[in-house]
């Protein structure tokens, strides 16, 4: 998902990782639109939210 950012970082581009990373969040943001328009909730495979402090645990800890 991030290796393009990472091939980027590595390469010491920052404007490469910048553009790269800005597609990433995009695809994201655009999926979050889809969802959200359709009424689907997301779920979060790794983390889980704790009711009484709104903070976020690894859900394999």
């Amino acid at each position: 998902l991030w290796q393009h950012v990472t091939r980027a970082i590595n390469n010491k581009d920052q404007t490469e990782a910048t553009n790269e990373k800005f597609i990433l969040e995009e695809a994201q943001r655009k999926a979050a639109r889809e969802r959200k328009a359709k009424c689907e909730d997301w779920m979060p495979a790794l983390f889980e939210q704790e009711l009484a402090t709104g903070e976020w645990h690894y859900r394999y800890a």
